[in-house]
């Protein structure tokens, strides 16, 4: 039996003399060259157990190269993978990137219906690879899997591992929320997942979103021009969807509803004798509206209250 000799002096038997050729980095705190470095060299153990026939050591060896890839990948970005679940999230984000990156479709022409359909066709099978190398992580700790399971989900994470590789290489960064699920996935990535819990009002977190991770304006949402535009009139917004950001920059604004806050009370601006005054919001049908006094009688503002 072949031993090899360890710092300390003492030696160790080797069975297989058959070791990756990629070096293991020093420990500590790892730039993300040195994950996709670690994750290069898991794959590479990959074949060796599956040239040992050991089913168990090949499926966890799987597994630690897609998780070490997406682990260099959130390093060269600043996000957060600590968790099996912000792994995925990673995993998500970087296949959203790449569904825009390569899709027919262009923010500035198309729907926002288009734009996320282009996105779920391509995420179901991105996703099934990294669900699969998941699936393999659990193999070794249930031994459920048979060699062809196992060697099915080295095929798709070897795809998987080559996209991650070319995302790291291109660097694509131009990316542009276009739903709320974009916007709290870039929270949770970026770290903010216990500062925005504190938003509690949903108005509150729309405008918290809004402002760190602006959305797209859809096409539909936008205003054509009009002729109150060349006049200097302030033109009016378009108004999107219940309980999305308005389509342009800035916090979304409340606007009570009928019958809410202050649209119980109205205030009539009235002009003096002669003049007309500025229309004012009809009471509803059947009921009268209640006058306040007011000692002076000539006074320009009027108090109108529906009881």
């Amino acid at each position: 039996m072949v031993r090899r000799k360890e710092a300390s002096g003492t030696s160790l038997p080797v069975r297989n003399r058959e070791v990756p050729g990629i070096p293991l980095p020093e420990p500590g705190d790892n730039s993300w060259e040195d994950l996709a470095q670690i994750s290069e060299r898991f794959r590479q153990h990959t074949a060796i157990e599956i040239k040992k026939r050991n089913r168990l050591q090949a499926s966890e060896k799987v597994w630690a190269s897609v998780s070490y890839s997406l682990a260099a990948v959130a390093e060269q970005r600043g996000w957060e993978y600590d968790t099996y679940h912000l792994k995925r999230e990673v995993a998500r984000q970087v296949g959203t990137e790449l569904a825009d990156a390569n899709s027919p479709f262009s923010p500035s022409t198309e729907s926002q219906e288009q734009m996320e359909a282009h996105r779920d066709a391509f995420l179901q099978d991105f996703l099934k690879a990294y669900d699969r190398a998941r699936l393999l992580h659990d193999n070794f700790r249930q031994n459920d899997l048979s060699w062809p399971d196992i060697g099915e989900g080295q095929r798709m994470a070897a795809t998987f591992l080559g996209q991650l590789a070319e995302f790291r290489e291109k660097g694509y960064g131009k990316f542009t929320p276009i739903n709320q699920d974009d916007q709290r996935r870039l929270v949770r990535l970026n770290g903010l997942n216990k500062e925005f819990r504190k938003v509690k009002r949903q108005l509150d977190q729309e405008r918290y979103l809004q402002d760190r991770f602006p959305r797209y304006v859809p096409i539909e949402w936008r205003r054509e021009p009009s002729d109150d535009d060349d006049k200097g009139a302030a033109p009016p917004a378009a108004r999107p969807p219940s309980g999305s950001p308005p389509p342009t920059g800035g916090p979304a604004k409340f606007v009570p509803k009928s019958g809410q806050g202050s649209d119980k009370e109205v205030h009539l601006k009235l002009g003096r004798q002669g003049t007309d005054a500025a229309a004012a919001t009809p009471p509803p049908k059947g009921r009268r509206p209640r006058r306040s006094r007011s000692k002076d009688a000539q006074s320009p503002s009027v108090n109108i209250q529906f009881g």
